[in-house]
């Protein structure tokens, strides 16, 4: 759990900006909202990937459904084989 604001400081906030929040990022202090980001095993919370230290990270996932065939060749290749096939069998 990231760093929890008092009752009072959360009301404050709602009297003051009229938002009323829990929980401030771990780093810069800032406001966290439903979207916050966390690392695995950790009970900080941060704002943003910048804040967590993962800016210089590139993605490592690519979005997007996993692909049977990892390339256009192979992916043409298994068309044309069932062409042939649904084809053949009519």
């Amino acid at each position: 759990m990231g760093m929890l604001l008092s009752i009072q400081k959360s009301y404050e906030l709602l009297a003051n900006y009229g938002c009323f929040a829990r929980e401030i990022c771990d780093k810069c202090g800032s406001v966290l909202g439903a979207v916050r980001f966390t690392r695995y095993g950790e009970s900080e919370v941060y704002c943003s990937p910048e804040c967590r230290g993962d800016a210089h990270r590139t993605a490592s996932l690519r979005p997007g459904r996993p692909r049977k065939h990892k390339t256009d060749r192979e992916r043409r290749a298994v068309k044309t084989r069932q062409e042939q096939v649904y084809r053949g069998a009519s």
